[in-house]
């Protein structure tokens, strides 16, 4: 299931920007007509460490990125993680807990720059940009616009992530083409939009929107149990589907995007609640969109076919001929 933003189709002229931070892959690339192989980025949302509880204390049972990472070496998987940079502290996990989030708080700790370096060292994760404080770009004026969306890639290329001009993953989906057009396009390869489609070699082009699947939790399949009437946003996702969309064909990219994952069951608390318990993932639920059974992934991770490369978007750029800031 995905979550729908707001689109404004209005056309404008682009406005010509400095590009001097244009580092990244997609910035030389040439085009090639070539079909690409079955292309895969994995999207871990936000780059939470773990989920806490009221008390901004890590909750048991959350499968934090220490212990993500390992599984995803494993199978040879290469991951990328969206950064808000004024949530990232040097040494220190950010709890973001308290912050006027819309459309709900994130009961979060946000991983350190010292974090993000170790899984870049130890496990080849990339980086990518969802903004410098997680705004609706839309509603701010021109100027601000690049400061929040340019400036976010400026910071996380001075840590060492060139890459991350290949996406800019608009806070909670609000984007237009106008703002496409004008602004992320200047310094990103691609925005990240939720679709249900993969993106195809051939038709992917002027805006340059990177359709993406958001994979979410929910309320359970079973409507024998009476987690199947949950006040949730959407019903638990199946990981039938979710293989499915780990799958694309030649000349196809598929982006996931997934969250936090739980193990066990933690029914209790004023923040996150789950059963990922029963053998049956239909029994499955969780009270939040941004929370799913990590023994439900793994196993749709094991479903990946051996023709797929996982590949983060500044790799797609570099091979599809994205030129940055056409």
């Amino acid at each position: 299931m995905i979550r729908l933003g707001r689109v404004v189709a209005v056309v404008l002229l682009v406005v010509s920007v400095g590009t001097a931070w244009a580092t990244g892959a997609g910035a030389t690339a040439t085009a090639t007509s070539k079909q690409t192989p079955p292309y895969l980025t994995l999207l871990m949302a936000h780059s939470a460490w773990t989920a806490v509880d009221a008390q901004c204390q890590p909750l048991p049972g959350i499968v934090n990125l220490r212990w993500q990472a390992p599984e995803y070496a494993a199978h040879h998987l290469t991951i990328t993680a969206s950064v808000i940079t004024s949530w990232v502290a040097p040494t220190t996990r950010t709890c973001i807990a308290s912050l006027p989030l819309s459309p709900a708080p994130k009961p979060l700790l946000i991983a350190s720059w010292a974090d993000l370096a170790m899984l870049r060292a130890q496990y080849g994760w990339k980086f990518i940009s969802q903004g410098q404080r997680y705004v609706d770009a839309l509603n701010l004026p021109p100027w601000q616009q690049f400061s929040e969306i340019c400036g976010s890639v400026q910071a996380l290329q001075a840590h060492g992530y060139p890459e991350a001009v290949g996406l800019f993953a608009y806070p909670n989906n609000y984007y237009d083409v106008a703002l496409q057009r004008q602004t992320v396009n200047q310094c990103y390869d691609f925005g990240r939009i939720y679709a249900s489609t993969f993106n195809s070699q051939a038709k992917t082009g002027p805006p340059w929107f990177a359709k993406t699947f958001s994979f979410n939790g929910g309320r359970c399949n079973n409507p024998g149990l009476p987690c199947s009437t949950l006040a949730t946003r959407f019903t638990y996702g199946s990981p039938v589907t979710l293989a499915q969309y780990l799958n694309p064909g030649p000349g196809q990219w598929s982006i996931v995007q997934m969250y936090r994952f739980a193990t066990g069951s933690n029914t209790t608390g004023s923040t996150l609640q789950w059963d990922c318990t029963s053998p049956n993932w239909r029994d499955h639920w969780t009270n939040s969109t941004e929370l799913y059974c990590w023994k439900d992934f793994v196993q749709a991770l094991k479903q990946i076919g051996p023709s797929v490369v996982t590949i983060d978007p500044a790799g797609v750029a570099a091979a599809w001929g994205r030129s940055l800031g056409a």
